[in-house]
């Protein structure tokens, strides 16, 4: 500041005099994210305060407890850091499942049915979950697959199927198990993604497709296009389960048994025959069909009969085979007697009897017109537009958007037709008959058509020459199939 002058005799003395000035100390208190929480100034010889410990809000992954401070000096300048000890947080592993199943009806003996319209709104109901169609257009419920059993069939030969409906929160999958339409593999379109299903008789079960709906909440379902119509089995809710929620076992392929139990449905043995029987060896899904015979010297192993002069019921044992597990099916078959021959005129040569028999393996008619089936032309004549074949039913004539209301079958000319057999049937819900006539001369009754494949007889008491006819009319619009024809004739 100055110097003091002091004199004393000849001395004289200068002192240095000095301004005091305190230093200022600063302490600062942060947190670990660089927040303060205290920040003084403080003289020396003074006692700095502190905060009480500080705390930190848990985040996603850990928590944290105070552990101490860290210091730092920078000049007057102290810092205090905060610091904790980390924790993790351990989330327990939400459990997630199959939470509700939605399958659509009963199983039946109906094969390949198109069902009736599935309504927009149309609610399915599993557990504690709901599913509801919120738009639907050619939509069917209760059609039938290969197998008789209960499906949703979308769409026609000829217009898309479509469908929507959306999903709870909870739902991050859905699994839909789908097959192609009787022989034909079908591409749809699932949220803008395409898929190519194959056949039941291709894949041997529905194919599983599985949707991640942790984000999109909402399917939209449909058909490529016309012609690629699809069957739906099963559509199951997979995600976390909720309270009071049941985690289902998955839903997987046919057992061995069941596979069996499908093929024994699909096997149809006459009750009474006088032609020899065709008996299947080789099923769907790999199945093995062996036979036996109570009596072979009148049915064979192989399905060949001997007629003999009186009616004779023999019992056919099938067993069928697949993987480690069989079952066996007992058949009882009447064997009819063979006719007596007239004595003969010894001036007039005696008259063999034959048989005439087609089955159809395929398609034969593309159109109306003439096609040999075997050795004998048949000419088709009606007012249907479309024309296809089905393995369990034969040639179809007709369908739902293009039936024949009237149909008419002509054979060429037989001498002497005693008996016709006419294996034939209709789409599910058909209304509709069939007679069959010789020379124009009707025999046995009006038959009405059923959607079972079944084999119907027509006999006539005194032989009739001249061409069969096979007349078909239906007051609904549904396709007819005939799958095989048997005649038996003298010349």
């Amino acid at each position: 500041d100055k110097w003091t002058k002091a004199v004393e005799g000849t001395i004289t003395t200068y002192t240095a005099q000095y301004n005091e000035t305190y230093i200022e100390y600063t302490v600062k208190y942060l947190d670990y994210d660089g927040r303060e929480l205290l920040n003084e100034t403080y003289h020396y010889g003074e006692e700095p305060s502190a905060p009480e410990d500080p705390s930190r809000e848990p985040d996603e992954t850990y928590t944290y407890t105070f552990d101490k401070w860290t210091k730092a000096v920078e000049g007057t300048i102290t810092t205090y850091t905060a610091q904790y000890i980390e924790t993790p947080i351990v989330i327990e592993a939400q459990e997630e499942g199959i939470v509700a199943r939605f399958e659509f009806g009963e199983n039946g003996e109906t094969t390949h049915s198109d069902g009736s319209d599935l309504e927009s709104n149309t609610s399915y109901e599993d557990m504690n979950y709901t599913l509801t169609f919120t738009t639907t257009s050619k939509v069917y419920k209760n059609a039938r697959d290969a197998f008789g059993n209960s499906c949703i069939k979308l769409g026609t030969s000829s217009v898309v199927g479509s469908f929507t409906f959306t999903v709870p929160e909870n739902i991050t999958n859905v699994i839909i198990h789908i097959a192609g339409y009787k022989t034909n593999n079908a591409k749809i379109q699932i949220n803008e993604t395409n898929y190519e299903i194959k056949t039941l008789s291709d894949n041997e079960d529905y194919t599983r497709i599985e949707i991640d709906t942790a984000n999109i909440k909402t399917i939209s379902f449909t058909t490529v296009s016309g012609g690629n119509r699809c069957m739906i089995d099963t559509i199951e809710y997979y995600g976390v389960l909720q309270d009071g929620d049941a985690k289902l076992e998955p839903k997987l392929g046919k057992t061995d048994l069941e596979k069996i139990e499908a093929v024994i449905k699909k096997i149809a043995m006459p009750e009474e025959t006088d032609s020899d029987l065709l008996l299947d060896t080789d099923g769907l899904y790999g199945v093995v069909i062996s036979w036996s015979s109570s009596d072979p010297s009148v049915i064979s192993e192989t399905g060949e009969i001997n007629r003999g002069d009186k009616d004779e019921t023999v019992i056919l044992t099938a067993t069928f085979t697949l993987g480690t597990e069989s079952e066996e099916v007992e058949y009882p078959v009447k064997v009819l007697a063979a006719e007596k021959e007239e004595p003969s005129n010894p001036d007039q040569p005696a008259l063999q009897e034959k048989t005439y028999s087609y089955t159809f393996t395929a398609t034969q008619y593309t159109g109306n017109g003439t096609k040999a089936l075997g050795n004998v032309n048949w000419t088709v004549l009606g007012d249907g537009g479309y024309w296809g074949y089905e393995g369990t039913k034969g040639q179809q004539f007709g369908s739902g958007n293009k039936p024949y209301k009237s149909l008419t079958l002509t054979s060429a000319i037989f001498s002497n037709v005693k008996k016709i057999i006419i294996n034939t049937s209709g789409a599910s819900s058909i209304a509709g008959s069939f007679i069959v006539k010789v020379n124009g001369q009707q025999i046995g009754a009006s038959t009405k058509l059923t959607a079972t494949a079944t084999a119907y007889t027509f006999t006539s008491e005194t032989p009739l020459t001249g061409t069969i006819e096979i007349i078909y009319t239906q007051t609904s619009s549904k396709a007819i199939y005939i799958k095989s024809i048997s005649v038996t004739y003298a010349e």
